[in-house]
């Protein structure tokens, strides 16, 4: 199997494949009905058009015979006719009733073995040119309903003939397995083409994949290095991003949060400190107390930070750890002096890991704290600085986390870098 930067080609094939193949045969299903429908509608056109000719003929032969005194229209009449089974290639008529003008019915005729397809009660007929021919099926047999004028029926107007012309079963067969043949062509068509398209699509989008990669690796990278720069001038480390961020992941995965606010906080927690840029190394690194003055210099570094995400759509999602991780459960941090639940939660989570770590490492004003020292002070500020919630699940993997980070420095940056691979692709 096919490994690139962590993501298994095989599984992404699969899924194109599977779309491809749903697609193909909604497509084929829909060309195909389609096209069945075109088909039924030629077929039923021909089957029309046979018993129109048939019709035409077979009146006009009536017609002369009776007006030229050979034959009177009567019931013997038209069953002798019926009887020549008069006919186009294809059929023949096997029922044929004439009605004068006045809806009675001069002559009618039925070819032995066929059922009464003309209803003898039906009321005539008053205008012959909106009634198109009508296709009936009966015991597997197909049979097309055909009324027209006749001359040399009535003393004033013409007549009608009403007749029912019967498709051969070779005739009828051989219509419409064309049409099936034509319904199976075009659906194999549809899938064959997918089927040559398949290999092309999967290429492009391994492609696709391996440039999507590259480019997110490489997002990665800037986030990296831009968090690394103001990490290292604060901490003499660039692993204090590195920490941060794998402590505060920890911390959301356990809380159950979904992958997208992960991807979120990922952002947020390399670039919690950009606004230092802004804060000259007099203050950032000065290892006495800060003034007043100082102090609200340092703290400006929160609206430093969001001014510098706010133009960058990608880095969007950062802002919520940005601009408020120095926010207080109580109420009493900065910048906008949030409370509870108004702070973000990927904010409070950061809040702990920053901490956290602020307090287990070395800075250039302070040495670190024991363990337990440490997780002694998390606790006095449960529901003063921190979410209580979070903390309590914080707390018991504390240590775990801090072992982690610490005794395996090395592989820290590849363990954050395969956090992000992980979630910001999602």
């Amino acid at each position: 199997m096919e490994i690139i930067r962590g993501r298994r080609i095989p599984t992404i094939r699969d899924q194109v494949a599977r779309v491809l193949l749903a697609s193909a045969t909604l497509l084929s299903v829909l060309f195909g009905l389609a096209t069945f429908l075109y088909e039924t509608w030629r077929a039923v056109g021909r089957f029309e058009a046979m018993a129109t000719v048939a019709t035409s003929a077979l009146t006009a032969r009536l017609a002369d015979q009776c007006q030229s005194r050979i034959a009177i229209l009567d019931d013997a009449t038209v069953a002798s006719f019926l009887a020549e089974r008069y006919q186009v290639p294809g059929g023949h008529f096997v029922a044929v009733r004439i009605v004068d003008d006045t809806g009675r019915v001069v002559a009618k005729a039925s070819a032995h073995g066929f059922p009464a397809l003309l209803d003898p009660h039906s009321p005539p007929v008053a205008d012959l040119d909106h009634i198109p021919p009508r296709i009936l099926v009966r015991n597997g047999e197909l049979f097309v309903l055909i009324v027209r004028e006749m001359a040399g029926v009535g003393e004033t107007r013409p007549g009608r003939f009403q007749g029912v012309f019967h498709i051969e079963g070779e005739t009828r067969d051989h219509v419409i397995n064309a049409a099936m043949e034509a319904v199976a062509l075009t659906s194999l068509t549809v899938l064959m083409t997918a089927g040559i398209l398949y290999p092309i699509i999967t290429q492009l989008h391994r492609d696709l994949v391996i440039r999507s990669d590259e480019l997110m690796r490489s997002h990665t990278a800037i986030l990296q290095a831009l968090g690394s720069a103001i990490a290292k001038r604060d901490s003499d480390t660039h692993l204090h991003n590195f920490r941060v961020t794998f402590y505060s992941v920890r911390l959301a995965e356990a809380a159950a949060r979904p992958p997208r606010e992960i991807a979120a906080l990922i952002k947020g927690a390399f670039l919690h400190d950009l606004g230092k840029i802004a804060i000259s190394d007099t203050i950032l690194l000065k290892q006495g107390r800060l003034t007043d003055e100082e102090m609200a210099t340092m703290k400006s570094h929160v609206t430093h930070g969001m001014e510098m995400v706010a133009g960058v759509p990608w880095l969007t999602e950062s802002r919520d750890v940005v601009g408020s991780h120095h926010e207080r459960w109580d109420g009493t941090g900065y910048p906008a002096g949030l409370a509870g639940e108004a702070i973000s939660m990927n904010a409070r989570i950061f809040a702990i890991a920053d901490v956290f770590d602020a307090l287990t490492s070395r800075r250039p004003y302070k040495a670190p704290l024991p363990l337990d020292r440490v997780l002694g002070m998390l606790q006095s500020e449960r529901g003063c600085h921190f979410d209580p919630r979070l903390l309590d699940i914080f707390l018991p993997m504390a240590s775990r986390l801090f072992e982690a980070a610490h005794q395996h420095e090395v592989s820290m940056a590849e363990t954050v870098f395969h956090l992000a691979d992980t979630y910001l692709e999602i």
